[in-house]
């Protein structure tokens, strides 16, 4: 059986929805919701018993007191997630250990959050990664982890709050073309296995959505009225564009159907802001202009590694490709917090607790065409 995949970027650009919204479980609190039997997994980082630490042995980071000290490293990490590892690090030009670490100024909810903190002279991932799977699977040293594949349904719920500095940043290419900055991404084992679903900022500072290569087209926020061809010389206004918001907790979840009728053909991918009824973005099988397929298994708890096409594991990182090394900072600090991840069979609801925002979708102007 083979199915579509999809790359998803909360980037500088975004569509939106129809349909009626899907139903959700309902819970009062982040560990209400934890709880649940349609919750796959959380992770809330209130302590650091969710944080394994990997690094390259024999480099700066074994020269680092918080890792060297951290009850969770040096531990290994694989393609195949065989071990316990799930927050990366990197060693910068100037020869500094830069990683994700916990912090207690911002929090959704609870106490804490994990802030990834902007870094230069780093190439790509000037943050390092935070990378769990969602359910592990196995015994130490052979680990593995369930997957959804056709007909499977995936919501990934997350908060993220952004500096000024990180939104007003442009990232760079070592020719100075500004280039898409990633905020996270779902997939399967190995980049080549399976597509990915990938949330980033560029250039426009509104959502957007492409396929796995780049290079299928599916609008900017086409659905909402905020087109390439109505929108982009005006800078992509709110309304009826959906822009990023500094210094404020905001929500997000993506919802993912795997295709599994014969010609691969009902496949969807949306995303939702806040607790808004409808998604920002959808896309369908019939957006796409070039299918990809690929060989999944449905949702499964008894995963080997063999097993290992559909989705299964995340990554947050401000992750640019192409990034030159020599990217000058901001003025300020460029940085983001995440908190209270929630992977679920059914929609996560509103969490108690959480900073409120105002999620009034903004009216669309009338008459407007989404060619």
């Amino acid at each position: 059986m083979s199915v579509i995949r999809y790359f998803l970027f909360i980037s500088t650009f975004v569509a939106l929805v129809v349909g009626p919204s899907p139903q959700h479980a309902s819970a009062a609190s982040f560990d209400e919701v934890c709880a649940l039997a349609s919750t796959v997994n959380c992770w809330g980082f209130e302590d650091e018993s969710q944080l394994h630490y990997t690094w390259q042995d024999n480099s700066a980071c074994d020269q680092d007191p918080f890792l060297t000290n951290h009850p969770n490293g040096n531990e290994s990490y694989s393609d195949g997630r065989l071990s316990l590892g799930n927050t990366t690090t990197k060693v910068n030009q100037a020869g500094e250990c830069i990683y994700p670490k916990r912090d207690n100024t911002h929090a959704a909810s609870g106490n804490s959050s994990l802030k990834f903190k902007y870094h230069v002279n780093t190439g790509s991932n000037p943050s390092g990664n935070f990378n769990p799977v969602w359910k592990r699977l196995g015994t130490p040293g052979n680990y593995t982890f369930a997957h959804f594949g056709p007909g499977g349904e995936i919501w990934v719920r997350f908060s993220m709050r952004q500096s000024q500095g990180l939104i007003d940043m442009d990232a760079l290419s070592d020719s100075g073309k500004k280039v898409a900055l990633k905020r996270m991404w779902i997939g399967g084992k190995g980049g080549s296995k399976i597509n990915e679903v990938i949330v980033a900022e560029t250039s426009a500072k509104v959502m957007a959505m492409y396929s796995n290569t780049g290079t299928e087209g599916y609008g900017i926020q086409d659905h909402i009225g905020c087109t390439s061809r109505d929108y982009k010389r005006l800078g992509y206004p709110e309304p009826p564009c959906r822009r990023m918001i500094s210094e404020q907790w905001r929500t997000y979840q993506i919802h993912v159907i795997v295709a599994d009728n014969e010609d691969f053909s009902n496949g969807v991918v949306e995303l939702y802001l806040d607790d808004e009824p409808t998604p920002i973005i959808r896309v369908t099988d019939s957006d796409m202009s070039t299918p990809f397929k690929q060989p999944f298994l449905p949702y499964r708890e008894d995963a080997t590694w063999e097993d290992n096409n559909g989705y299964g594991q995340m990554t947050f990182s401000l992750f640019a490709t192409s990034k030159s090394n020599n990217h000058p900072m901001p003025p300020g600090e460029a940085a983001m917090w995440i908190d209270d991840i929630v992977v679920s069979k059914v929609r996560v609801p509103a969490l108690d607790g959480t900073t409120p925002i105002d999620s009034t979708p903004p009216a669309a102007p009338a008459n407007l065409s989404t060619d």
